[in-house]
């Protein structure tokens, strides 16, 4: 009882609504609890972009138990189940690392870029010191800035 219960732990439930898959909610990884497409793969193993692990997905547990779908779950549902974490001795599929872009770390100063008709935040960065400005970096040597100066 023990064992199914914690495996039970480790799976996330999802359906599909009838004739509108955008109004469908987004399914969950039960590893890391990151968001999974909607097209993944139904009665097979696939693998989590974000963290790697390997999910399979099974069928509810109301069709396991043998139950009627129709009085035991949600007549509202064409097609629903669980999305469970596969532990590595069962893997059947070839896994990849998949790669993450590297995140621009970007700590504000306290100094100000004063330009006409504009005030803003200076901000650093590996590649030196910008403001933005309408969405677009700008150099603190870009001739729109007039002065710099710190507000405290």
């Amino acid at each position: 009882m023990k064992r199914d219960q914690k495996m039970a732990s480790k799976c996330t439930v999802f359906w599909i609504v009838e004739d509108d898959l955008e109004d469908t909610p987004l399914c969950t990884c039960p590893n890391c609890k990151g968001f999974l497409p909607r097209n993944f793969p139904f009665g097979k193993q696939f693998q989590c972009r974000r963290c790697g692990a390997v999910l399979e997905t099974l069928p509810s547990l109301v069709e396991e138990m043998g139950l009627d779908p129709e009085t035991e779950g949600d007549p509202d549902m064409e097609f629903g189940g669980r999305i469970c974490f596969v532990p590595g001795y069962a893997v059947k599929i070839e896994t990849e690392k998949f790669p993450r872009p590297p995140r621009d770390r970007k700590h504000f100063t306290d100094r100000w870029a004063r330009g006409d008709r504009f005030s803003r935040r200076v901000w650093r960065d590996k590649k030196g010191e910008f403001i933005n400005l309408a969405g677009e970096r700008l150099e603190i040597t870009d001739k729109r800035i007039l002065e710099i100066h710190s507000r405290f």
